[in-house]
């Protein structure tokens, strides 16, 4: 039984299947080659000893199963496209923390960083491969061969747009001014269409209703636009994301309070001109963010997008454990600080 009383407690359960699932598809030849892999789950530590580390929320995965069981009332049959989308999800990071240079991921040492830039891409675009295998295990489920299709459609498209969203990402780092309508655009395909694959993908699996599918998708793309507003103010204000504080403003990322601080304040704008980034330069880019209350601004607008959201869910007229506890991690996405 999945069922919980919370959202972390969901979380963990789902945690540990998607787990077991994952290491099932991680081949064991060449051993070094796939324990960097493993190692980038939490599987193995540094020396490739086997271990239990931290390995992500599972938010995507959830909803895929939730989305699923909502309209079906089991989860089982989802459970592979909820492998293959954390896969692929991990896939983007491993790459993310190249193109990033980020040199810390969920506590610990990323992979290019510990092993280095060639291993690191490698072992992404084998994760990228890897992850359609339990997709394609469906036919063995009985999965009709043109809804298998139609998963894979619905994955490959969020793919493409995901690469769209990094690269205006990366985009946006040379450049001194970008607008809001910018901003959402990337983020919509960098963040919220994996987040509404995962629903969307988790619904059609379970019906054939094209309206019933497209408002869990309407569904996933609200949480996904409010999950990345709230992964900027974490980026800035909590110290829990398993990353060094301030690393998006090290980075020079427009994300939405830095845009927003721009937009009142031209100091901040000097400072991303700088060559370097040190400590107190991420200090004083913080206390003027806090002189405008942009952390309280951003969360408002989070919140907007979780209520337009929670309005589709509730279009579906579906009302069950399942639907309440896609509604839980709703607000859940809003009250995290990791």
């Amino acid at each position: 039984m999945l069922q919980a009383k919370d959202v972390k407690s969901f979380l963990s359960k789902i945690s540990s299947l998607i787990d077991k699932e994952i290491e099932r598809y991680i081949p064991k030849e060449p051993s070094k080659f796939y324990n960097m892999m493993r190692y980038h789950f939490g599987f193995v530590n540094e020396k490739f000893e086997t271990t239990k580390q931290y390995s992500g929320k599972k938010i995507r995965p959830a909803l895929c199963i939730l989305s699923y069981a909502s309209i079906s009332d089991t989860y089982t049959l989802a459970l592979p496209v909820a492998t293959s989308i954390e896969m692929l999800h991990n896939f983007t990071l491993i790459h993310d923390d190249i193109e990033d240079r980020d040199i810390l991921r969920r506590n610990r040492y990323t992979v290019w960083y510990l092993f280095g830039e060639e291993h690191a891409i490698n072992v992404g675009d084998s994760l990228h491969v890897l992850a359609y295998k339990p997709i394609l295990k469906l036919r063995d489920e009985g999965v009709r061969e043109e809804k298998i299709l139609e998963i894979l459609d619905i994955l490959t498209d969020a793919l493409i747009k995901i690469c769209e969203g990094q690269f205006l990402d990366l985009e946006f780092q040379n450049r001194e001014i970008i607008s809001l309508e910018e901003y959402f655009d990337m983020i919509e395909r960098k963040t919220a269409t994996l987040i509404e694959a995962s629903c969307k993908t988790g619904a059609c699996l379970a019906t054939d209703d094209e309206s019933l599918v497209n408002k869990f998708s309407t569904f996933g793309k609200n949480i996904g636009i409010s999950f990345q507003i709230i992964d900027d103010v974490i980026g800035i204000w909590s110290e829990k994301t398993g990353k060094p504080k301030g690393s998006d403003i090290i980075n020079r990322k427009k994300t939405l309070p830095i845009i927003m601080g721009i937009e009142n304040d031209s100091r901040i704008l000097e400072i991303f001109k700088k060559n370097k980034i040190d400590e107190n330069d991420v200090e004083i880019v913080i206390k003027i963010l806090d002189e405008y209350n942009i952390k309280e601004k951003c969360i408002e607008i989070a919140k907007d997008y979780i209520a337009k959201a929670e309005d589709s869910l509730k279009s579906t007229g579906i009302k069950n454990y399942y639907t309440d506890m896609l509604l839980k991690i709703s607000k859940f996405i809003i009250e995290r600080n990791y």
